[in-house]
């Protein structure tokens, strides 16, 4: 998940790879720079909001649906959906209470000076999942397309040389420009790519999918799988988007909590629906057998070459939007411990090398973005979507916005009991949510090859597709 676009923007940056805006606190925490409040229209925030929800992460969920089964996967995304647009208006209320503009401020204000590192933290640990998540990605897209563009030329049909190529040639030099603006606004043909592999999964649901007692659809509706946490781990970083809750209110022209309230609705809605329905037609299509990344199930057709390219392209514009928010978070939390200019040429020449070649690194060696999506859901989902929103809610719950009353939150003549209830119990599925999807990765896991040849979603004379 890339550094979204502020939501006066007309787009923001693609999902699967979008990571949170860098947490800019100074060294008491306190964010110091005074930023121009651009006011966005309700369906500019609704649009941007939903671009910043449903990105490339969705690419995963019918590996979603395979391991967690057809109802507990219906059940667990609409649990997760709800609470996540639920916990984000949470975050976008505690705004308003404290005046908050950004997620570091929002830290600062709510609990001390002294926690800011935590949101810096936060920020550089998602920012690099991030950047490992578009490299893996990368080197998806580009091996498959470049394979069926260039069969002749051998040297650019593996992940590890397409990788280390891109990264050299457009990674490096494009994480080193200082005004990223033109990449923000190329980032719109994101939205378009996603758009097409949606419409490409849909037509082939319709055309091709197993319905049939001996497929795979109907012998897995409601098996009994720990893998049902790895699911809850996939969901969970796909519906993450709460880092950027305060900037949306913040810049929502005539807000209100009402109408922040409606706009995290609709636009968690759509994002559930887009979920629910992508997830579903992966695995209709390709069964068990289905990839991290669905579109690596395809064979080469000029249809899917669009895909692919357009998919990949998208990517890599994303890539330094969110290696740019990795490098400032991570030179804030280093400017604690040693003298470092962040401004400064060397600094960003010599992190932007390292880090560029540390995630290709991890590019080629992890082929599974949903691995990735995996670890990053079940550590920072827990604390992004649940603790924090549960804990900034106790602690803001009893402040006053210069004198003013406090607004209204959803069933506002609920108890005060009530709401602490609320929250603990936010915290405590937090931790649990946390501790069994992590538990689970290190879990002997299902071996799937045996119900992909049980139950085969091959159609024969269908136009060219594969299961790999």
């Amino acid at each position: 998940m890339a550094e979204v676009e502020p939501p006066s923007c007309d787009v923001v940056d693609s999902e699967a790879l979008e990571a949170p805006q860098a947490a800019h606190a100074s060294e008491d925490g306190a964010s110091k720079a005074v930023k121009q409040e651009i006011e966005s229209s309700f369906s500019t925030s609704l649009l941007n909001l939903c671009k910043n929800i449903i990105g490339a992460g969705l690419l995963t969920l019918p590996v979603a649906v395979r391991d967690a089964g057809m109802i507990p996967y219906l059940v667990s995304i609409t649990l997760l959906g709800v609470l996540n647009a639920f916990t984000f208006f949470l975050l976008g209320w505690c705004s308003a209470v404290v005046g908050a503009s950004t997620f570091a401020e929002l830290c600062v204000k709510s609990f001390s000076p002294r926690v800011a590192w935590v949101a810096n933290l936060a920020v550089l640990l998602d920012n690099s999942m991030c950047c490992l998540a578009n490299c893996v990605l990368i080197g998806d897209f580009f091996s498959k397309a470049l394979s069926g563009l260039l069969p002749s030329c051998v040297i650019l049909h593996g992940r590890a040389e397409n990788l280390c190529i891109i990264g050299a040639l457009l990674l490096v030099p494009l994480s080193l420009v200082t005004n990223l603006a033109l990449l923000r606004y190329a980032s719109l043909a994101g939205l378009g790519a996603t758009a097409y592999v949606f419409a490409l999964l849909l037509k082939d649901f319709v055309t091709l999918s197993d319905w049939s007692t001996s497929g795979p659809l109907l012998n897995n509706v409601t098996p009994l799988r720990p893998d049902f946490f790895k699911t809850m781990a996939l969901l969970g970083s796909a519906f993450m988007a709460h880092y950027n809750a305060p900037k949306y209110y913040a810049q929502l022209q005539d807000r209100s909590v009402q109408k922040f309230k409606m706009l995290v609705c609709l636009a968690y809605g759509l994002a559930w629906l887009v979920f629910t329905a992508f997830g579903i037609f992966g695995f209709a299509l390709f069964g068990f057998a289905a990839e991290g990344n669905v579109l690596k199930n395809y064979s080469f057709t000029p249809e899917v070459l669009v895909a692919w390219l357009s998919m990949g392209l998208s990517v890599v514009c994303t890539y330094p939007l969110v290696f740019g928010s990795f490098r400032d978070s991570s030179g804030l939390l280093l400017r604690k411990f040693f003298d470092v200019s962040l401004a400064s040429i060397q600094f960003r020449l010599v992190f932007t090398c390292l880090g560029v070649a540390f995630t290709v690194l991890g590019g080629v060696a992890f082929s599974d973005v949903a691995l990735v999506n995996e670890l990053r859901g079940a550590i920072l989902s827990p604390c992004l979507a649940f603790i924090y929103p549960a804990a900034m809610l106790l602690r803001t719950r009893s402040k006053r916005i210069d004198g003013t009353a406090l607004p209204s939150l959803p069933s506002h003549t609920l108890s005060l009991c009530l709401w602490r209830l609320c929250c603990y119990s936010l915290l405590a599925f937090g931790i649990v949510f946390g501790a069994m999807a992590l538990l689970v990765m290190f879990m002997s896991k299902t071996d799937f090859s045996v119900l992909t040849a049980a139950y085969p979603s091959h159609r024969t004379g269908s136009w060219c597709y594969a299961c790999t």
